[in-house]
């Protein structure tokens, strides 16, 4: 009777410890994608010629640096701090969900961006 109280003691103290490891791993998980959600910073800029531009940091290091409007023809810059940002915003979004930063014209007349066609 003795070994079969081992026994069950044992196989509790197993249970009990892959629940608390399963535990632990999910919190690790959890923790790292917070931390991950962080590491992009967008930072719009006014430049000289009267435009705006973006640059995108992934861990404080230099990613993207965006002088003129993606898609369209020619050098066009950002006619507002907004439109540069809500463009930025957007190629953050797609890097954090794993997709490829590439912006469309589609992409620019759903947001309202203004620009030349």
């Amino acid at each position: 009777m003795l070994s079969q109280a081992k026994y069950i003691v044992i196989s509790i103290s197993i249970v009990l410890l892959i629940i608390f490891l399963g535990f632990f791993m999910v919190e690790n998980d959890t923790t790292d994608f917070k931390k991950n959600a962080a590491i992009y910073e967008l930072v719009s800029a006014k430049e000289d010629s009267g435009g705006w531009s973006y640059k995108i940091f992934y861990r404080r290091q230099l990613l993207i640096k965006q002088e003129y409007i993606p898609a369209v023809s020619g050098k066009q810059l950002f006619s507002s701090k907004k439109d540069a940002e809500k463009v930025g915003k957007l190629v953050i979004d797609k890097l954090k969900s794993n997709r490829s930063p590439t912006i469309t014209i589609v992409d620019l007349q759903n947001y309202r961006v203004k620009f030349e066609e």
